[in-house]
């Protein structure tokens, strides 16, 4: 259900394939689990935190009352991202919306580049 649904929201340079594993290692260890296994069509196209905001959504969307997103926050670091992906918008509205944080994060990052 969580890959179709990624996959419908059509993620540039990748395809979602559900898959079934069990941990030996982790809280779920010995159980089965479902994940979700990403294959890689187009690196050029390919942007891994649109992909993962993809995710966030549909997890939200499908899972509201098992997903727990707040460890999640630490990782993305950016609270109003967090606040829509909770509020429920669509991944194109909150990438619109932080558009020029991202313009000026890109060139500031230029001085740091080792390659081009």
């Amino acid at each position: 259900e969580l890959a179709d649904e990624v996959n419908r929201a059509e993620p540039p340079g990748v395809r979602v394939v559900p898959l079934r594993f069990t941990p030996d290692a982790s809280k779920f260890a010995g159980e089965e689990c479902g994940g979700l296994s990403f294959i890689i069509t187009d690196w050029q196209q390919f942007r891994s935190f649109d992909l993962g905001l993809t995710i966030a959504t549909a997890l939200r969307k499908l899972h509201r009352d098992e997903w727990e997103p707040k460890r999640w926050m630490r990782l993305l670091g950016n609270q109003e991202v967090y606040d829509r992906v909770m509020k429920g918008d669509e991944v194109a509205a909150i990438l619109q919306s932080i558009d020029e944080d991202l313009a000026k994060f890109r060139e500031r990052k230029k001085v740091y580049e080792l390659y081009e």
